[in-house]
């Protein structure tokens, strides 16, 4: 094979591959359907229809308390401390009891809860009732590197399945959390 029959064949190969990623953006567009394979811990995926999401009230009262603790002050690190206390599955291992294939924390403690998930939680749009698509991207499918996108590319479909926290207090918890931010990282 020649140089020119060579640059034919990754041309072909990145168009092919463009064109899929764009046609799965336009179908799920249309569709508002979820990309994630695991749903927020909160929610499970529904029997009848995969993509959509029904709350999974024992994981859901845990969201909600932990938006309530962050409310009364408590910050991550607090309420990661209060749920192991409690010993509360931790989402890996709660969803691996489900049976969905989680990458579970490299630990013996099922029920050690980390501040960063905490955070994470409640930063969560999903929480709203909301699908929010393409967080993140590749640069290639040669290239395994997660990427996090700009929060104005990321696509949200409100009111796609039912809300674990209502729109006031997950106003009130971000603005707790954007005063309260620990920069020294």
């Amino acid at each position: 094979m020649n140089n020119k029959q060579a640059l034919q064949v990754i041309i072909s190969t990145l168009l092919f591959s463009a064109s899929r990623t764009e046609h799965m953006q336009v179908c799920t567009i249309k569709t508002r359907q979820p990309l994630a394979t695991v749903p927020p811990y909160g929610y499970v995926k529904d029997p009848k229809d995969k993509n959509h999401w029904i709350v999974d009230e024992t994981s859901a009262s845990v969201v909600k308390e932990i938006f309530q603790l962050c409310i009364k002050g408590l910050g991550p690190n607090q309420i990661a401390k209060k749920l192991t206390e409690q010993k509360i599955l931790s989402p890996s291992y709660y969803y691996n009891q489900l049976g969905y294939h989680y990458a579970t924390a490299k630990t013996t403690n099922p029920y050690l809860w980390n501040p960063r998930t905490v955070g994470d939680i409640l930063e969560k749009i999903e929480y709203l009732g909301h699908t929010v698509n393409f967080k993140t991207y590749r640069k290639s499918f040669k290239n395994k590197k997660t990427l996090w996108n700009d929060k104005s590319d990321w696509k949200i479909f409100e009111n796609t399945h039912e809300a674990i926290v209502d729109q006031e207090t997950f106003d009130i918890v971000q603005k707790i959390r954007e005063v309260r931010r620990c920069f020294n990282r």
